[in-house]
């Protein structure tokens, strides 16, 4: 234990140590072009975000429901409901992969959803693979599994512009991201404090005026309509680190997978 210990301490010194003093020439762009970029993105295609993250869910639900209502007490109501709750549950997973084709191709709402259908297993076996791999840093002491985060949040834009898949994606967005861990780091953290409290007061606001049920209700509705801002955020930033490193793109992924397939099966012994 001493042993990991030091290990442990000595991989987090010398990241830490590697961010520090690197003097990277090219910056990335300030956090207030970040924001007013992925603002007038998302005001200028509000439906089309808003139809792929509600559009299908109030479609099923229409269809549905009724037929629900119909068959209520019968012997294939479960049936009904399950497959009901499926199809949302299909909706809902499908819609992050969608917004991020919305955005990269200027697409709509159908066509999103189609180059979505096509990538959509990938999409979550890299989120899986990430899960653990960053679960199993915490499990080292919580150090690493807070360095792999940051690392590998670009994994699915990686996907989507440059088409790798499980473990490479994970590799090439930690290489966009490496020199610029802190800064990425920085404007992530600033997207969710901008936004946390001004939920929080819109909550007080609406329990206030009206009363604490509708205030949840629309707190979760402008939760929901955020989602998409965020994706055009997130993607704005990992455009940055592609324009800032383009000889990426051309060369094959590097990098070291058996720490990352270890700490992986510490994350599959935590589960």
């Amino acid at each position: 234990e001493i042993a990991e210990s030091h290990r442990q301490e000595s991989f987090i010194h010398r990241f830490f140590r590697r961010q520090d003093s690197m003097e990277n020439q090219l910056k990335l762009d300030p956090i207030a072009k970040l924001f007013k970029e992925a603002f007038w993105i998302y005001i200028n295609r509000f439906w089309i975000f808003t139809g792929i993250i509600l559009g299908p869910i109030l479609a099923i639900s229409l269809l549905f429901l009724p037929i629900l209502f119909v068959l209520k007490g019968s012997a294939v109501f479960i049936f009904a409901l399950i497959f009901f709750i499926l199809a949302i549950a299909f909706v809902l997973f499908l819609a992050p992969v969608s917004l991020i084709y919305a955005i990269k191709d200027n697409a709509g709402i159908f066509a999103s959803f189609h180059s979505a259908l096509s990538t959509l297993l990938s999409f979550y076996w890299i989120g899986f693979l990430a899960s653990l791999i960053i679960l199993g840093g915490f499990m080292m002491g919580g150090g690493p599994g807070f360095i792999f985060g940051v690392w590998f949040g670009f994994a699915a834009y990686v996907l989507v512009e440059e088409k790798l898949k499980g473990m490479k994606a994970l590799l090439r967005s930690k290489e966009y991201v490496r020199g610029y861990w802190w800064p990425v780091l920085w404007r992530l953290t600033a997207a969710q404090l901008f936004f946390v409290p001004a939920q929080i007061i819109f909550y007080l606001l609406i329990s206030f005026l009206i009363n604490k049920e509708v205030g949840s209700l629309a707190n979760n509705i402008i939760s929901i309509l955020l989602v998409p801002f965020m994706i055009v955020f997130t993607y704005s930033l990992f455009r940055n680190l592609v324009a800032l490193k383009p000889e990426l793109a051309e060369t094959s992924v590097s990098g070291k997978k058996g720490f990352f397939i270890f700490s992986a099966i510490l994350g599959v012994l935590a589960l």
